[in-house]
């Protein structure tokens, strides 16, 4: 093989290795922690593995001029660090990067592992503070003395703490219908949160215009729902729980007391706020009523189709747009005034939902 071969060979393989190594878990030791050939699919796994790794080294690397009780706190500290990596709730980013970054603390709360230490400590609203000024900052580049005196406390230099803080990629957490990408378990996306509280309230009104039996139509509605969520995709409930009151044509008034068990088909949805957690759903339902006074009917029904749209926030009410319509299959259903088979009554909904 001659010169020329050998360099181009050798500059082939030098290329492969740099298009083929991810970036660094960690400034100070790289990626010393990861043994395997592939970094894994999960990242959640090589940060933990990561940061296991450290609390092993630094344990058996203890100075040995360390006053006793910072000693004791570098080890009581170490074993804070292996249960905050075997919980794996770490910083995400919210946008792609070119690179891997350190996160103090994310849009979501979540610390990273010296802040998690820092926060256990001292107290959440300083790890708090330090988020504040230095969210992205390697712990080097820390201007703050806080940080040292916090780290000769607890018997650590900031190097040690620089070996300790991972940095973090951006990796899509959720698909389309808010499982964890890769058939994770959920965490980080609002999936997560929402098959912990799978049960939601809510209430509404709304209305429509319509024409049934050769005359205009304009109603109100208002209702109460009560939905629980079987899957991330599937939710079964009762929904329009409320009164219908009108007049009769012969003279009198009606009261009516609605029902519409359904399924709810669920998409959740990329676009509209940054965390990706709203919802496009689709009801499919039976609305059942039992009228008091009036007559024919007593018990009419109708079936009923509608497409929502309900904005995920967690902690709060989580509102929600449905639109929709309704086709009587019995003569006598009640919207205000009753309507025979076979009218169409298109509504539009506002409601605001809780989850317990």
């Amino acid at each position: 093989m001659t010169c020329r071969s050998l360099l181009v060979f050798g500059f082939i393989i030098a290329l492969a290795a740099c298009v083929d190594r991810p970036d660094p878990v960690n400034s100070v030791i790289g990626d010393e922690s990861w043994t395997a050939d592939e970094p894994p699919g999960d990242d959640r796994i090589r940060i933990a593995t990561h940061l296991r790794y450290v609390a092993d080294e630094l344990d058996t690397e203890t100075p040995d001029d360390l006053a006793p009780g910072a000693a004791a706190e570098r080890h009581r500290l170490l074993e804070m660090l292996r249960d905050y990596a075997a919980r794996g709730s770490f910083p995400h980013l919210d946008a792609p990067r070119d690179h891997r970054v350190p996160r103090f603390i994310d849009s979501q709360g979540r610390l990273c592992a010296v802040g998690f230490l820092i926060a256990s400590t001292e107290g959440l609203a300083v790890a708090r503070d330090f988020g504040a000024r230095f969210e992205y900052a390697l712990i080097a580049d820390i201007d703050d003395p806080r940080l040292d005196a916090w780290a000769a406390t607890h018997g650590f230099s900031r190097h040690e703490l620089a070996m300790i803080q991972p940095s973090y990629d951006f990796e899509e957490k959720c698909n389309a219908w808010g499982n964890e990408a890769g058939g994770g378990g959920g965490a980080g996306c609002p999936e997560a949160e929402f098959q912990h509280h799978r049960m939601l309230y809510s209430v509404g009104v709304g209305g429509g215009l319509a024409r049934a039996d050769g005359r205009d139509l304009s109603y109100f509605l208002w209702a109460f729902d009560l939905r629980f969520a079987l899957t991330s995709w599937l939710a079964i409930g009762v929904a329009d729980l409320g009164l219908r009151a009108g007049p009769e044509p012969s003279g009198g008034n009606h009261v009516a007391f609605a029902a519409t068990p359904l399924l709810e088909l669920s998409h959740w949805s990329g676009f509209g706020y940054a965390h990706r957690g709203n919802v496009l759903h689709l009801d499919l339902g039976l609305t059942t009523e039992h009228v008091f006074g009036g007559k024919p009917n007593p018990h009419p029904y109708a079936v009923e189709a509608a497409i929502g749209y309900r904005i995920f926030a967690s902690g709060v009410a989580e509102p929600d747009i449905i639109a929709g319509v309704t086709i009587a299959l019995k003569d006598g259903f009640v919207v205000d005034d009753r309507v025979s088979a076979g009218s169409v009554m298109p509504f539009i909904r506002f409601s605001f939902g809780w989850r317990p």
